[in-house]
């Protein structure tokens, strides 16, 4: 496996209002976590990996800043954000959106699984498995932050899926779970406790069509999962105090923080 220096995914979406709000956060601290760790990772001269529609939640436009104030000349835009876009992503983008996409990221269009005759209900989902495990497969290292626990596309949650993905490969994992959701899940598992939202029963009971899934053999079962996560090393050069500190810090300076130590220790 041949992983492209300096290319470190960060991997975030929202969990819930109501569990931020328990929290005392809001989607504000989260989308601030994204684009702080971003502006760390550009200010380092690494690249930012990214999985997600560019157009969504004003993320391109943040980024697009970031990178007018963290250019370099030795390294053209195209090269400091590589956009990974799964083909559900890929087939709803109009050409001209394709296009302009290409102006400021280097983009790797990952093909359909199953050809168009022979789609499925699985489909889309292991379009995006698809997508992740090719990602996971250049990455120097991968964040993930919040993300939501249920009501997604395959049988676990994207976060989830990233994360075993990426510890399943030995590449190095950064867990900022202080901010719930997903993430929280996946450092819950990594510290030894098997989270109930990463069970096939809570699954089952919050996704609609989630039979649809298992039938068609769509992602890892929960014994891989839990065979992976439960107790796993995930490589970020942290140690015990500073891993549990970042699994559960609700402060963004100190998450940010602690993720450049591990970075730095890591020599990414």
């Amino acid at each position: 496996m041949t992983r492209l220096q300096g290319l470190i995914a960060i991997s975030v979406s929202e969990p819930s209002e109501e569990e931020l709000g328990r929290l005392g956060l809001s989607k504000d601290h989260v989308r601030h976590a994204f684009i702080e760790l971003c502006r760390q990772v550009l200010a380092r001269g690494a690249s930012v990996g990214y999985g997600g529609d560019l157009r969504s939640g004003g993320y391109s436009q943040a980024l697009l800043a970031l990178l007018r104030t963290y250019s370099r000349p030795d390294r053209p835009a195209q090269s400091r954000i590589r956009q990974y876009l799964a083909w559900p992503v890929r087939a709803a983008l109009t050409n001209e959106d394709a296009e302009a996409l290409a102006v400021f990221t280097t983009v790797v269009e990952v093909p359909p699984i199953d050809p168009p005759d022979a789609r499925d209900s699985g489909s889309p989902a292991r379009d995006y498995t698809a997508m992740r495990e090719v990602m996971t497969s250049d990455l120097a290292t991968r964040v993930v932050v919040g993300g939501r626990t249920a009501g997604q596309t395959g049988r676990w949650p994207g976060v989830v899926e990233e994360a075993y993905l990426a510890v399943r490969a030995g590449c190095p994992l950064f867990v900022a779970g202080g901010l719930g959701g997903a993430a929280a899940c996946v450092a819950c598992a990594l510290s030894g406790d098997w989270p109930v939202e990463l069970t096939t029963r809570f699954q089952s009971q919050h996704n609609r069509g989630y039979d649809a899934l298992l039938a068609a053999g769509v992602g890892p079962d929960e014994e891989d999962l839990r065979r992976v996560l439960l107790g796993a090393e995930p490589r970020d050069g942290l140690g015990y105090e500073d891993r549990q500190a970042l699994h559960g810090t609700t402060d963004l300076d100190h998450l940010v923080a602690l993720i450049l130590r591990g970075l730095v220790r890591l020599k990414v």
